[in-house]
Parts: structure tokens; C-alpha cells; sequence
């Protein structure tokens, strides 16, 4: 099997040319300059980054950018314009119609000169073909990833979940999480924050229980992912065809009266409620598990709340910030209201 199958899973296809890093390389070529940043970030990947370009070019992938492109690669719309001051041509149009007229005065090796530093490529038609199946192949692999991840988590198998996605990033020419060891699995505390989101029973939601139950494996799926609230808000919208449910919870949101954030938020508009709901569970997923460390640490004089906002944040501190360890009990649970920022910290 080739090492891009290896790397994404899948069988052997004549199209098949090149490992999973070559193939990122030659994106990054076609968009990029070749200059000493691409060469310390490539050639401990690849190996010598100009033997590379050279089998690209013999292998007809790419070619030499044009002198349109050079300069569109260098060149800001403020330089571009100094240039065509400086030889005294009108500077006004768009950026490639000012590139145009630069090139269109003045002779091909004098434009030449201004771009003689710099070395790109693009891709050829036979390159780009490529460079497109790859991309539908590492795409496929991915929603195949998160796929198996999902039902994983619909069964309550979070460490199962929690395997495939770390199995997925460990083959990953670039794995996300600077620092993680995807080889030894998902973090731990990423399984915790997960497993508490799978394991909360979302009653408030005006949805079937079954309907419930996927919003708890999507947001937990999401948390695995390392995914921001938004992108969170969007995976539940898909439960019950994004419409039933989200826009009926606008309206509780409107008589919430701690709803504080919510109220920015247009309560019409089912994709905004989604991304409020996520953000508001994934936050409490997250202060359950600080709350947890640093009441098991039990460092300083106890816990501190801190609001996002100074001391204005009434809803989640009554006026109150710091609870030693002795009222501990009486720890406000945060998030406290939809959109809630506020935070846990050592009282020192």
C-alpha cells in the first residue's frame, strides 16, 4: 500500500504519487514564496526542499509563477502604486490592473528586476488535478474520522471516540494541539470535558430525548475535536434539521431575565441560538473540571471568581468574589447565565 493510503486509509490508486507530506508541500508551493521560512518548516518533513521542487518540475506538477504573479506575491497596493509613481504612470485601479499597467511600460527585464528575489511556482493542469484529488481524499478521511468518532459517542463510548481521533491526528503531516503526543491518545482532560458533556441529560431542550442524546454526542465530538463554540453551535443545529426545537428556545431565552449575553443575540435566528446553547455547555463542561482541579489542589485561601467583565458581573457574584475553602458549599456553579465568561481561580 502506498504511504498516502497508509496515511489516509485507503486503498491503492494508480493516481498515487506522492506521501501525505509531499502532497501538502506541493500546496504549500503553489501558495507560497519559497524563502527561509518554508525551507526550516519543510525540510525536516521532507528532506531537501530544492530536491523536492525539482521532482515537482520534472514531474510537470509546477512551473514558474509569471511576472503578474511575482509581483502580486511581493508587492502591497501601497508599493505597487509607488512604483508606477516612480515612473511617472497613473497608480489608480485594481491591484492587478495597476500590476498590468507597470508591466505593459516598461520593458520585460527591467519589471523583472523589481521581482528578480523572488521564487514561486503554481501548479500546472496536470498538478492541480492532483493536488484536488488529494484534497477530496484527505476530506473524505476526515468526515470518515469524525464519523466513527460520532457513533462511537452515541453508544457512550468516549475513550473509543476519544482513540479514533487521536489515531486520525497522530498520521496528520501537521497534528493540531502544539505539544500533543497524539501517539499516546487524546489528552485526558479532553476526555473528561467530553464525558461530562455526554453524560448531562439537556432536558431544557424542547427535542425528543434521542434528539437530546445526539446534542450531547455532537458537543461532546466537538470538544474531542478541539472546535470553538461557533463550529460546536453549527454540529447540534444539524439535530432535528436545524429548525424544530432552536427557535422555540429563542423564546425562552427572551424571559431568562440572567440571559445577559443572549440579549446581543438575534433569538430569530436558529444558528445563533445553536452557537449561544454550545457555548454555554462547553464553558460549563470546562469550570466543572477547573472547579474540580482546584478544589483538589486546594492551593491558597480558596477559589476566586472572575468575572469577564471587572466586578460588574452581579449575576454570577452577587457582589461576592472570593469563598474560602470553608464555604466552598456556596461556590456560585458557573457559567451562572447564557453567554457567561466569568472563570474559577486560586485564591492566593
Amino acid at each position: 500500500m502506498s504511504i498516502l493510503y497508509q496515511f489516509l486509509g485507503y486503498g491503492h490508486d494508480p493516481q498515487d504519487r506522492l506521501s501525505a507530506a509531499r502532497y501538502e508541500l506541493l500546496i504549500r508551493l503553489t501558495d507560497h514564496p519559497v524563502d527561509q521560512e518554508l525551507q526550516n518548516t519543510w525540510t525536516p518533513i521532507v528532506g531537501s526542499l530544492e530536491h523536492n521542487i525539482a521532482l515537482f518540475i520534472s514531474e510537470g506538477l509546477i512551473e514558474e509563477a509569471s511576472l503578474e504573479e511575482k509581483f502580486d506575491s511581493k508587492f502591497r497596493v501601497a508599493d505597487i502604486k509607488a512604483l508606477l509613481e516612480k515612473h511617472c504612470i497613473s497608480a489608480k485601479g485594481k491591484k492587478s490592473e495597476m500590476i498590468a499597467k507597470f508591466l505593459d511600460a516598461l520593458p520585460y527585464a527591467t519589471a523583472a528586476k523589481e521581482v528578480a528575489d523572488v521564487r514561486l511556482y503554481r501548479a500546472t493542469g496536470e498538478g492541480k488535478k492532483l493536488i484536488e484529488y488529494y484534497l477530496r481524499q484527505k476530506e473524505m478521511a476526515r468526515r470518515t474520522m469524525e464519523s466513527d468518532a460520532l457513533a462511537s459517542l452515541m453508544k457512550g463510548d468516549v475513550n473509543e471516540a476519544g482513540k479514533r481521533i487521536a489515531q486520525y491526528e497522530s498520521k496528520q503531516v501537521f497534528p493540531r494541539g502544539a505539544g500533543i503526543d497524539w501517539a499516546k491518545g487524546m489528552p485526558e482532560h479532553c476526555l473528561k470535558v467530553a464525558a461530562y458533556l455526554l453524560a448531562r441529560d439537556y432536558g431544557e431542550l424542547p427535542l425528543l430525548e434521542a434528539q437530546r442524546k445526539e446534542v450531547g454526542a455532537r458537543l461532546a465530538l466537538s470538544a474531542l475535536l478541539g472546535e470553538t463554540y461557533v463550529e460546536a453551535g453549527r454540529r447540534i443545529l444539524d439535530v432535528a434539521s436545524g429548525e424544530f426545537g432552536w427557535k422555540v428556545f429563542g423564546n425562552v431565552l427572551r424571559t431568562d431575565p440572567c440571559c445577559g449575553y443572549a440579549k446581543a443575540c438575534n433569538l430569530d435566528d436558529p444558528l445563533e441560538i445553536a452557537q449561544l446553547y454550545a457555548r454555554m455547555r462547553l464553558s460549563e463542561a470546562c469550570m466543572s473540571l477547573d472547579l474540580e482541579k482546584l478544589s483538589s489542589s486546594r492551593l491558597g485561601k480558596g477559589i476566586r471568581i472572575l468575572p469577564v467583565n471587572g466586578d460588574r458581573c452581579i449575576s454570577c457574584t452577587n457582589g461576592k468574589h472570593q469563598y474560602a475553602w470553608s464555604e466552598i458549599e456556596d461556590l456560585p456553579r458557573l457559567p451562572r447565565h447564557w453567554g457567561c465568561q466569568c472563570t474559577y481561580a486560586a485564591w492566593i
